[in-house]
């Protein structure tokens, strides 16, 4: 048992490995660099994830060990741009439509991360899957059922209005 469970943290720690090595070579975009095998994303919780290479708090960015990188117009326009680069190879990766960029939750989610503070740590996929979505479902159903108040004084539904083109 215990020789199965030496095998399986070697090939998890493999897996990861080759993960991090699309995400430090920009996978996509061809950024480039490899990964030092001593590096680990892992948290205290031993969960790994490419963000926290990234979203370290307490870290300054720095380039070349010259101390933290000021701010300029140039290097604002292009951390935007790479930014703007993740965000689409998000929406690409995922097959995301296009128009979510417009779409108002969109703009409160950059928002909102923008204004939290630097080492958000992003939601898990359990988390998304259970508590984040059941608050959704109580948000939503509220919003119905306010709606729904209304059919008695416009004697319109949702099955009318499906009705209609």
């Amino acid at each position: 048992m215990l020789q199965f469970l030496k095998a399986f943290q070697a090939i998890k720690l493999a897996s990861r490995m080759a993960f991090e090595e699309n995400v430090v070579s920009g996978a996509y975009y061809n950024i480039g660099e490899s990964v030092d095998p001593s590096f680990t994303t892992c948290n205290s919780k031993g969960v790994s994830g490419p963000i926290d290479r990234w979203m370290v708090e307490g870290q300054d960015d720095e380039r070349d060990g010259q101390g933290p990188v000021r701010m300029t117009p140039t290097n604002a326009k292009e951390h935007r741009n790479q930014v703007c680069l993740d965000i689409g190879r998000f929406i690409y990766e995922n097959g995301i439509l296009f128009n979510v960029s417009s779409s108002p939750s969109f703009t409160n989610m950059v928002h909102s991360i923008g204004n939290y503070r630097r080492g958000l740590k992003p939601p898990s996929m359990h988390e998304s899957r259970t508590w984040i979505l059941q608050e959704e479902v109580k948000t939503t159903t509220t919003m119905v059922d306010d709606i729904k108040v209304t059919w008695k004084t416009t004697e319109v539904s949702c099955y009318q209005m499906v009705g209609q083109t």
